[in-house]
């Protein structure tokens, strides 16, 4: 399990957009969406399984019957960036509350969208009141403690090996973990 969280499962989340997106490598991309979209049905997110399987279905049938999109779309990645639409709704998010009501959230929406628009306040609409600046001791710190961290990790993982029980033998089997004291469903183990 840990194999596959380390060799497999954090890389692609870290390397999906930073660089296979970024750079334009389509075919990478496109499988590692496919291995996302793997990824979230093995850990049951189903809230988030749809979102890959839509843009797949979309790429295969834009292939499948030679519309100029694929081609666009394969030359020109990066340019599909959502990025303006997550940075708007983060910024909405943090102006509004959950007790707005329909019109106050379309006024806030207005507001932020003229202010952007008309650049007289873009950077007070983006830019976090918190100080998000972290020195090179507190990095160097928290370099150390992870490393700490990990390392006893490893030395429980090391001391509990072979110690991994059955629980029961369902449909969808659980085990004990005891180096995280924790009970899983197999779908969380790797099975390749």
């Amino acid at each position: 399990m840990m194999v596959d969280l380390l060799d497999n499962s954090i890389p692609l989340t870290l390397d999906i957009y930073a660089i296979l997106f970024r750079s334009g490598y389509f075919k990478g991309y496109l499988e590692g969406v496919v291995r996302i979209w793997v990824l979230f049905q093995r850990l049951r997110r189903h809230n988030y399984n749809k979102a890959p399987l839509v843009f797949l279905s979309d790429v295969f049938y834009w292939r499948l019957n030679n519309h100029p999109i694929a081609n666009i779309l394969m030359n020109n990645l990066p340019i599909f960036n959502d990025y303006f639409v997550e940075n708007f709704h983060s910024s909405f998010r943090s102006q509004t509350v959950e007790s707005n009501n329909a019109l106050q959230i379309i006024q806030k929406a207005k507001i932020i969208d003229t202010e952007r628009n008309n650049n007289l306040s873009f950077k007070e609409s983006f830019i976090n009141s918190r100080n998000s600046l972290i020195s090179q001791d507190k990095l160097n710190y928290l370099e150390k403690k992870v490393s700490l961290f990990l390392f006893s990790l490893f030395d429980k993982i090391y001391h509990n090996i072979g110690n991994t029980k059955q629980i029961n033998n369902n449909i969808y089997s659980n085990f004990t973990l005891p180096s995280f004291k924790i009970n899983v469903d197999i779908k969380v183990l790797s099975l390749a």
